[in-house]
């Protein structure tokens, strides 16, 4: 859009604003210097009340005329995107837009809102970007738990761990409304959040505008319309399993997703959907049962480790990949329950994956003999290791057959949280050995010593 096309916008929303009324859905009347003030606590702070409100007004320029001149000029700046007075734009790809297009007067809606907040030159230089550019930038929050950080940290470049403050008060705005009504798994309200830690990922996507599917049907995927991707370069292999293991396996902590939400920039003149640009339009949260571990501390100093093990699991084989996802799913599934039969059977199960895969006999003398060569340093460490082994093994059969845990004549043979402890950390170490080394070893070559393990 050149300069003389900005500034003919800019007069349109100037005489916009001096016929405009704003009214809810019981034609009640805010002043625009209400609305103005409602609109920009929702921009600045979380404000359930004041989003409501604001999602609940109606801004009608009384003048036809003018709103006529609005609505020619739009259908003229935009006619390369609208079929029979609909389009879509990237809001269906971020909130919830409206897949077969949405009116045009949602267009003018958002320019309104804008030249309300902000005057009439922003709003028409923030058409005039969204009508020229390529893409268009949104964050997709995911809310973990099983760490905390004090701060923000960069993990990657467009990836950044986001810590919430402890006051619902001070709650940013683009976290979504959360009432127990809306909420089937977690959380039950809003100050659930308050100090966990956010994963905020930078997305972009493209183009901002695009025509509707003329033949539109329930099948038509967001594919056909908007290419997304992430903004930062070394996130091109992103995958959250993958971040979310790193994570688990530097912390020691099951660390897991619990909700997830998508969120554009404030008043993005582009937002078709019927969140106005305030806050997210709605969330998805998980069900995580019993397995809220309590969090631990992570810090700048660990971050090293974290991309060590991000771009190690990314590199790997696929079949290495796959192999290992059952290891550290089990691990870290053993580190926030509380039951120690559950835990030694979740870590037997995650020991026999990774050191027997395919095991269908003597699996006790396998796992003792594959683990202690993988892991040990020399040769007495291997014998130590393989009793170990069994031990945690035997103990995992008894688990499993018995439900109890117990030496001979009923009696207890050995120290059951210095068993999990012992089990958990020997895990760990197979774990992080296989991503180091990239491969899972050929064991008959590493017992053998053609390998040195």
């Amino acid at each position: 859009m050149n300069k003389r096309v900005i500034e003919e916008l800019e007069g349109l929303l100037a005489e916009a604003l001096d016929c405009l009324r704003s009214l809810d859905n019981s034609h009640e009347q805010l002043s625009l210097e209400q609305f103005r003030t409602i609109l920009q606590k929702c921009r600045s702070v979380y404000s359930p009340i004041e989003r409501h409100i604001a999602r609940r007004q109606n801004l009608e320029v009384v003048s036809p005329k003018i709103k006529q001149k609005l609505l020619a000029f739009l259908n003229r700046e935009l006619a390369d995107y609208i079929v029979d007075g609909k389009i879509q734009s990237a809001s269906i790809a971020i909130s919830s837009g409206i897949l077969p297009g949405a009116p045009v007067e949602n267009v003018l809606r958002n320019l309104l809102v804008r030249a309300v907040v902000d005057g009439p030159r922003q709003a028409a230089l923030a058409f005039a970007a969204c009508n020229t550019g390529l893409t268009c930038r949104f964050h997709r929050y995911f809310l973990i738990g099983g760490i905390t950080v004090s701060k923000p940290i960069e993990i990657f470049k467009g990836m950044t761990l986001v810590p919430l403050p402890k006051s619902v008060s001070a709650l940013p705005p683009h976290l979504p409304e959360i009432t127990r009504e809306s909420s089937r798994f977690f959380p039950n309200s809003i100050d659930d959040l308050l100090g966990m830690t956010l994963v905020c990922v930078e997305y972009e996507v493209s183009p901002i505008f695009q025509k509707p599917l003329v033949n539109f049907t329930l099948n038509s995927g967001l594919e056909h319309f908007f290419e997304f991707k992430l903004k930062g370069e070394e996130l091109l292999n992103f995958n959250l399993d993958v971040i979310c293991n790193a994570l688990s396996l530097v912390a020691r902590r099951r660390v897991m997703v619990l909700m997830t939400w998508s969120s554009l920039l404030p008043y993005e003149v582009f937002d078709l959907s019927s969140s106005l640009g305030v806050g997210a339009n709605g969330y998805t949260s998980f069900d995580v049962g019993n397995h809220m571990d309590e969090p631990v501390p992570l810090g700048q100093a660990q971050l090293g480790k974290v991309r060590t093990i991000c771009r190690g699991l990314t590199e790997l084989p696929s079949e290495t990949w796959e192999r290992l996802r059952i290891p550290i799913d089990r691990w870290a599934k053993s580190m926030a329950e509380e039951n120690p039969i559950d835990q030694i059977i979740d870590l037997g199960i995650a020991i026999e994956s990774l050191y027997v895969p395919d095991s269908n006999t003597e699996v006790s003398f396998r796992l003792a003999v594959h683990a202690a060569w993988h892991l040990a340093k020399n040769e007495q460490n291997r014998r130590e290791l393989v009793d170990q082994f069994k031990q945690i093994y035997q103990a995992r059969s008894q688990a499993v057959h018995t439900g109890k845990l117990r030496g001979k004549m009923g009696k207890p043979s050995f120290d059951v949280q210095d068993l999990v402890i012992r089990a958990q950390n020997l895990c760990w170490q197979g774990i992080n050995k296989v991503i180091d080394v990239g491969e899972y070893p050929d064991w008959e070559k590493l017992i053998m010593g053609e390998e040195t393990g």
